[in-house]
């Protein structure tokens, strides 16, 4: 209703309740998310509807590692070779991001050795510095891989990776972390608008405030969230 400088250039989406039930159920197809941390939720979704099926197919690939792999290069050349030419955005960020969840069932079919886990972790740190340098590269691939590279590496509990991935302070960061991506955006926007309507331009004064206060206001909500909620469930699983 009453917008400052920086709410009239933030290109916030309007209001209006068909673009709000269309992402009731999360899968937002063509509405600019009100939450646009959200955004990778939809493809998460799309992941898990399509689950029951992968499940079965690497079950029945688990024990051949011939066929794993290959399956999993075919994933990786998929990725790249439809990067940003499928027309419906949903299904294209799926494929884009189709490395990472191959990663993910890849960790959980069975154990990769450490020179498998070197290999990925090298070829990610690659593809992903590839990847700022030609446009054309698709960098989901190499986020995927070096992602995979540090996962299996970390499993190892004899690592030095898993002992520091161990120690208290990652992983009370590790379990509010789902909490924090949930609601730092939603907390970002409000803390923006409300120094906006404190300070007159984009000055030094501007970002110290909204950014320290941001992050405090963050990890304090998230905390919140992860404490009355999210932890009661985990209790209640366990």
């Amino acid at each position: 209703m009453w917008p400052t400088w920086w709410s009239m250039s933030a290109y916030l989406p309007s209001f209006s309740w068909g673009a709000w039930l269309g992402q009731v159920f999360i899968v937002n197809w063509a509405w600019p998310p009100y939450s646009f941390a959200w955004w990778s939720l939809t493809i998460e979704v799309l992941f898990y509807a399509l689950l029951p099926l992968l499940i079965l197919m690497f079950r029945a690939i688990r024990h051949q590692p011939a066929i794993l792999f290959s399956v999993f290069c075919g994933t990786l050349l998929l990725s790249a070779v439809a990067y940003n030419s499928v027309p419906i955005a949903v299904i294209r960020n799926l494929v884009n991001y189709a490395p990472c969840f191959a990663a993910g069932l890849v960790l959980a079919s069975q154990e990769v050795s450490t020179r498998g886990a070197y290999t990925a972790l090298l070829s990610g740190i690659f593809l992903t510095i590839a990847s700022t340098i030609l446009p054309s590269v698709n960098p989901h691939i190499g986020w995927g891989l070096l992602y995979f590279g540090i996962v299996a590496t970390a499993l190892d509990k004899f690592s030095p990776l898993s002992k520091r991935l161990s120690s208290g302070l990652f992983v009370w960061l590790g379990e509010r972390s789902y909490s924090l991506f949930l609601t730092h955006h939603t907390i970002i926007v409000l803390t923006y608008w409300a120094i906006s309507l404190l300070v007159e331009a984009k000055g030094p004064t501007y970002y110290l405030a909204t950014r320290s206060i941001s992050v405090v206001s963050s990890l304090f909500v998230a905390m919140m969230l992860f404490n009355f909620v999210r932890s009661n469930d985990a209790f209640q699983f366990r």
